[in-house]
């Protein structure tokens, strides 16, 4: 949906666990431009509930000559009918051929929750701020010193149509942004299509619902590189 994640995932915003009241748990990988070596694959369980909510998460990218792997604590608080807060705090380490120590880091993220009227909400996040790096300090990896600020809103038109958008300024002072819909054709399947920038990347979706399971996919076209491709299966109780 446009890269869409502050209003969609509680893993770029953890306040969005608060917008649901199931309990999930499930497993996703994510492909880029058909090389096994770029493969992510993640598992994740959370437990939204009215004292304090909280999540876990695991995501491995890579292969045996290069893997960055992390672990994820969410926690996530109602604090309103209008307003809701999150923070997750992630450990990441990077194992690589290149290096004789893994470099290590943690680092935590905010995210806020505002919703004005009944079909709307906004966010807020603020990523990998602060973030420190524990091993390997002289090692220069720009994944392990960026952080990034987002805005977005969720927005449902009307039954069974949904517009997502986001606005994205990192460390470098780059402006990324995307905008996203879903259209439920049946209550049980979705269609979904977006757009971002920087690069310039427009995706196509979709997503069944059935019995508590949901499968979604997902492809993303780069102009340069080629297809992305992502599947992930989910069951809420």
């Amino acid at each position: 949906m446009g890269g869409s994640g502050i209003v969609t995932d509680a893993f770029s915003n953890p306040s969005v666990m608060e917008l649901s009241s199931s309990r999930s748990v499930g497993v996703e990988y994510f492909n880029r431009y058909g090389l096994k070596e770029l493969g992510t694959a993640q598992g994740y369980f959370l437990f939204p509930n009215p004292i304090l909510s909280f999540g876990v998460h695991i995501s491995s990218f890579g292969y045996e000559q290069f893997k960055m792997l992390m672990g994820r604590c969410l926690l996530s608080k109602r604090l309103n009918e209008r307003w809701n807060i999150g923070v997750s705090f992630q450990y990441a380490y990077l194992q690589s051929e290149l290096y004789e120590t893994k470099p290590a880091k943690v680092s935590t993220d905010l995210g806020i929750v505002y919703n004005p009227f009944e079909n709307l909400f906004i966010a807020f996040t603020v990523q990998d701020f602060p973030s420190f790096q524990l091993t390997s300090k002289t090692v220069d990896i720009n994944e392990f010193k960026s952080y990034r600020m987002e805005a977005g809103i969720n927005w449902n038109i009307m039954n069974g149509l949904l517009i997502t958008s986001y606005g994205a300024l990192n460390e470098q002072q780059d402006v990324m942004a995307g905008i996203g819909m879903e259209y439920k054709v049946y209550s049980c399947f979705a269609l979904r299509a977006g757009v971002q920038t920087l690069p310039f990347l427009p995706s196509i979706g979709l997503g069944i619902h059935l019995n508590g399971f949901q499968i979604d996919a997902v492809a993303i076209w780069h102009p340069e590189l080629g297809i992305n491709s992502g599947i992930g299966l989910s069951y809420s109780f």
